[in-house]
Parts: C-alpha cells; sequence; structure tokens
C-alpha cells in the first residue's frame, strides 16, 4: 500500500511559478530601455511634465498660446517677411488649434502690420498628427486651389509649416492634402497635381 497522502505538495509547480516570474523579470528589464525610448520620442514626457505643472499650480483650466505666421507683403510686391502672432488655445491639442486659427486668417494684430494669409478660405484641416517629433498636417484640396499671388503654394505652405514650427519640440512639419503628401502632388514627375 501506498503510505503517502494524496495532497503531497508538488515543488514543481513552486519552481515553476518561480521561473515565470524570473523569466518576466528579465525581460521587462532588457526591454526597459526601448520602452523608455520610444516613451521620450512620442513627446508624452512633456505632456505629462506640462500637464503635472499645471496641476500644481491649479491652472488646469486656463488657456495656453501659442503663435501663427502670416506673411507681410514688402515693398517691392515680390518678397514677403514672415511674423509670429500670439493667440490663445483653450483646449488640450494645442496644435490642432494653431492650424485651426491659422486657416481662419489673419488676427487684428497681423492685419494692422500688413499680414495676410495665401491660403484659400475654403481650406480645411482633416487631421493633425504627430509621430516621432514630426508633425503630419492634413488639409483638404481647397488648399491646392491656384492663386495669383501664389500659384506654387511656397508661401502658404511656408505659413502652415512655421506655425507649427512655432513649437519648439517639432522637429519637422509634412504637409498632407487629403491623405497625400504635398511634396508628391506638385512634383510634375508624378503626374499628379496642379
Amino acid at each position: 500500500m501506498n503510505d503517502r497522502p494524496k495532497n503531497s505538495n508538488h515543488p514543481w509547480l513552486l519552481y515553476g511559478w518561480l521561473a515565470i516570474i524570473v523569466i518576466s523579470a528579465i525581460l521587462f528589464i532588457a526591454t526597459l530601455p526601448r520602452m523608455k525610448a520610444a516613451f521620450e520620442e512620442s513627446g508624452m514626457v512633456d505632456l505629462v511634465k506640462q500637464h503635472i505643472v499645471a496641476q500644481r499650480n491649479g491652472d488646469t483650466t486656463k488657456a495656453s498660446q501659442a503663435s501663427i505666421v502670416f506673411p507681410i507683403p514688402q515693398t517691392d510686391g515680390q518678397s514677403h517677411r514672415f511674423a509670429a502672432y500670439p493667440t490663445k488655445i483653450a483646449g488640450s491639442l494645442p496644435r490642432h488649434e494653431a492650424v485651426e486659427n491659422l486657416l481662419a486668417g489673419p488676427t487684428r494684430e497681423a492685419l494692422a502690420d500688413g499680414g495676410v494669409t495665401y491660403i484659400p478660405t475654403e481650406t480645411s484641416l482633416r487631421g493633425l498628427t504627430v509621430s516621432n517629433q514630426i508633425v503630419f498636417v492634413d488639409l483638404s484640396n481647397a488648399f491646392l486651389e491656384p492663386t495669383e499671388e501664389d500659384p506654387d503654394m511656397e508661401i502658404r505652405s511656408a505659413q502652415v509649416r512655421r506655425t507649427l514650427m512655432e513649437d519648439q519640440t517639432v522637429k519637422d512639419v509634412v504637409i498632407l492634402v487629403e491623405g497625400a503628401p504635398l511634396d508628391r502632388l506638385r512634383n510634375p514627375t508624378t503626374g499628379i497635381g496642379p
């Protein structure tokens, strides 16, 4: 007869759990640098810091500021200088609101300085995303509308780029029109665009 109790402990079960815990800890430690780098590249570190500072100061509902850029034609009629104008941002999407304010047209201050916009008034913002500190801004097809003052779309493109680059965390800006890169649409070798 077998004198061993039926409910005997199995040490291999304990060893199995210990092995799972050790392997999980090793994997976590091995991937920690990659997770940290991805987190920093996403821009979330700055966003979290801003949120913490705003909470400490009690400024969670306070409007922030962004700058929007408008060209000011020079006296020669051929060149422009660009000037940035601060604008209040009420929501939690400052880049998005900055582009919306840019598309709305020059502020009173910009108009007083002679600022204009070459972005067609029908242009709307379809979307805006940030990846690796590069802003992808998707505009409606009206952005491509040719104008006599800006036939090659250089000035209106500069307005969008410069407005978004006012944010010092942005490394580059890619303008999309209906999801397609503007540079590809303007390139005559592709056969696409105006």
